[in-house]
Formats: C-alpha cells, sequence, structure tokens
C-alpha cells in the first residue's frame, strides 16, 4: 500500500477517533515515521483538506456504503478531497488506495461500487444532496463544515443572515497578527526587515503572511513583536487605565494583555498575572525575565484560587476564563471533533464562578474587564446581564461582541463593568 496514504489514515485516525489534537498527531507521526519534506507537507494536506470537509464526506460515505470503521474508510475519504480539492495525488494511487481498504474490511467489495459512487459525485452540481433544504441549518452545516448544533445555536442566538455571515467569516483563513513594543522597536524598523509583515488598519498591529513560522522571528524571539488580535488593541486603546493603580489579569489561555500594558506604560508598571494554564505561566515567565519586568508577579492558579493570589484588591481586573473558544473552528480544522455540545454547561459554570471570585478582589470604583475568543451569548452577554442582576454595585459601561467577518478580523465578547459600591 502507498506509504503516504497510509500514514495519512493513521494520522486521521488518531485525531478523529482517539480526539489527539491535529498538531500533535502530526507531529508525533512525523517523529516516528521516515518522511521528507514534500511527503510531510502531502500528508498535511490530505489529512487538513479531509477534516475541512469532514462532515459531508462522512455524511456521502455513510449515505452511499453504510457505516464502515475510518482505518478501512478512509481511503474514500482521501479520495474525495484530492478528487475535487486537493488535486495533487495520482488518481490510480489514491483510487488503489480506497480499494484495498474497503476490502480489507469486505472481501466481497467490488470495485464497482466506488466506481458508481465516484461518478455519482462527478457529476452532481453540489456535495450536498438535493434532499437538504437550502437555506435550511442542515444545509450550511454541511456547506460550511460546522456541527449542527452550533449553527442552530448561532441561528437562535444572532439570527439567520448574522450566522451565515460568521460561518463564511469562519471559512475564511485567520490573519495573524502582531502587536509592535514601542519600548523596543517600532513599525518602520520591522516593516523594513522583511517583506513578511503589513499594515493592518489598527495602528501598532502589524500582520504575518510569512512560511517560516513567525516564532523564528528575530524580533519577536526578543519580546519586540508578540500576538495580539485587533480586537485585543482596539479595546486596551479604548480603556481610561491608571498604570499606578493595581492591574490584575486573569486567564485560562494565551494571551499577551500584560505584554500590550508594558508597552504602553512601561516596564515598570505593576501586574499581578494569574495563569490557569501551565504552558502559558512558563512561556510569560521565561518572557518576563527576558525584558527584565521586575513589577509583574506571575501564578500559577486556577480561578478557584483567584482570592489568593491577591492579597489586596485590584482597581482594574482583567478577566479571561475558560470559554468554548469557538474563534479555534477558524484556524484549527479539527477543533470541531473536540469541543462538544455537553461541555457547554461546565464551562459556564466556570465562568460564573472566575467572575465571582474575581469581582471578590476588585476595589470601589474599579472596573473588570471580561474577554472571551468566542460566539455564543451563553457565554456573553446573557452571562454579564445574569451577574448584573444579582450584582447590583456593580454596572455596564460597555460590550461588544466582535466576529470574524468584520475588518478587525476578530471573534471575541468582551464586556466592561463598574463596581460603583
Amino acid at each position: 500500500m502507498n506509504q503516504t496514504f497510509v500514514i495519512a489514515r493513521d494520522i486521521l485516525v488518531n485525531i478523529i477517533e482517539n480526539e489527539v489534537p491535529f498538531s500533535l498527531a502530526i507531529k508525533n507521526t512525523f517523529r516516528k515515521q521516515k518522511v521528507d519534506k514534500e511527503q510531510s507537507r502531502n500528508i498535511t494536506a490530505l489529512v487538513g483538506c479531509e477534516l475541512r470537509h469532514h462532515i459531508i464526506f462522512d455524511y456521502l460515505l455513510n449515505k452511499y456504503f453504510g457505516k464502515i470503521p475510518l482505518t478501512y474508510s478512509s481511503g474514500v475519504l482521501f479520495l474525495l478531497s484530492n478528487l475535487l480539492f486537493l488535486k495533487r495525488f495520482d488518481k490510480n494511487d489514491i483510487y488503489e488506495f480506497a480499494v484495498t481498504s474497503l476490502k480489507e474490511f469486505d472481501k466481497s467489495f467490488e470495485n464497482k461500487k466506488l466506481d458508481e459512487f465516484i461518478k455519482e459525485i462527478e457529476n452532481s452540481d453540489s456535495l450536498i444532496p438535493n434532499n437538504i433544504q437550502q437555506n435550511s441549518d442542515e444545509y450550511f452545516s454541511f456547506r460550511f463544515n460546522t456541527p449542527l448544533w452550533i449553527v442552530r445555536m448561532w441561528s437562535k442566538q444572532y439570527g439567520k443572515s448574522v450566522c451565515i455571515k460568521m460561518l463564511k467569516g469562519n471559512y475564511k483563513n485567520t490573519v495573524t497578527t502582531l502587536a509592535i513594543n514601542p519600548l523596543f522597536t517600532n513599525e518602520t524598523e520591522v516593516l523594513q526587515s522583511s517583506s513578511d509583515f503589513d499594515k493592518t488598519i489598527v495602528p501598532g498591529i502589524l500582520s504575518y503572511n510569512g512560511k517560516v513560522p513567525v516564532r523564528k522571528n528575530a524580533f519577536f524571539e526578543k519580546g519586540q513583536i508578540f500576538y495580539e488580535k485587533m480586537a485585543t488593541k482596539v479595546i486596551i486603546d479604548s480603556l481610561d487605565i491608571e498604570p499606578i493603580k493595581k492591574i490584575a489579569i486573569y486567564c485560562s489561555f494565551p494571551n499577551n494583555i500584560y505584554l500590550d500594558l508594558v508597552s504602553r506604560f512601561g516596564v515598570n508598571v505593576s501586574i499581578d498575572l494569574i495563569n490557569s494554564n501551565t504552558q502559558s505561566y512558563f512561556e510569560n515567565k521565561k518572557m518576563i525575565n527576558l525584558l527584565g519586568l521586575p513589577y509583574i508577579n506571575v501564578f500559577d492558579e486556577t480561578y478557584k484560587e483567584i482570592y489568593t493570589s491577591l492579597s489586596n484588591p485590584v482597581n482594574l481586573f482583567f478577566v479571561l476564563p475558560r470559554n468554548s473558544m469557538l474563534d479555534l473552528l477558524r484556524s484549527t480544522p479539527d477543533y470541531f471533533i473536540k469541543f462538544k455540545q455537553n461541555m457547554l454547561d461546565d464551562i459556564i459554570k466556570e465562568q460564573k464562578e472566575t467572575l465571582e471570585n474575581a469581582s471578590s478582589r476588585l476595589e470601589i470604583d474599579g472596573n473588570i474587564v471580561y474577554m472571551i475568543p468566542t460566539l455564543s451569548m451563553k457565554e456573553g452577554h446573557l452571562l454579564i446581564k445574569d451577574f448584573l442582576i444579582k450584582h447590583p454595585e456593580f454596572v455596564l459601561e460597555e460590550e461588544r461582541q466582535f466576529f470574524p467577518y468584520e475588518s478587525l478580523d476578530s471573534c471575541l465578547y468582551y464586556a466592561n463593568i463598574k463596581k460603583i459600591k
């Protein structure tokens, strides 16, 4: 059997059945297998293409052939990926792999059935069956490779037209954006260093379109530029921040708000940075030591330890709790597999507890800035509304939902609430 397809099959099975993250499944397999650069690129492209069309491919396969274990059906999924989108593998090679795999499952399988399937696909105007009503949630689930429950949720919460815009926005590649740290460099210097950087509509934010990971860029390694979404920069720009007052940040996912604050107010700004993500904790510690930031205290704690991490109330508290991270639907081809609907209740419960714990460490006239990179009213607007009903000592100063189809290319909910008594 073709070794490229065998390796791709094993990776796909690992991702879908064992729920190993896409990047980790690729990385671990390539460590064990001897593959050259071209082969590794082809395998990654093949698996990625299948995942980005998996919902409709899996539906068609089950409809035509019945339920077949992924180990044996992956050849057909790869055949569809190459036939309709990639077009980089020899048709006969991938056809042979598909037939061989199917016959391993059922020795009586006849090539004629696969031939009929291919012919039907090639002669069809649309992959989505005619019995699926256009403009239905099911139709858009297939068209944009998004779980049906998510399509239904967005349609219900934001309306059909906004839902469709979100699905179209999610289907486009995300833009890698980075903030300039003006303490150490400037836009002109970075732009002149490489044509891989471009200006964006937000001052101080550059986009990166290089083929080499930006982490290997000298500016990035020295902390002179850092990851930041355009919407995050816009939000922080809008805040009335007094650096002499105490600032705290709680985050359960990677972010660089502390670096943004340092770039604005200098290395002497005082921040308590609470990480519940251990990897982020060590990365932040490394960057803080590299840049020499003496007044940033870093804690490796969960949302339950917020109260014990902060000895005194703070004036400004950035709260970035665990969330559904639905922004990853755009950038992570297997995220729709890993995130399940039944996970939402536990996430929302944790968000509420995180907000409660943070609010207990806020001084009067202080603000909580609540930010989550997702699209879910239950995690955003409705959660904040419920908190304000229970806490009349807080008022909402501003809230906004950023959508991926807007000019800021961001999937982010933000609320700024103030403690008035």
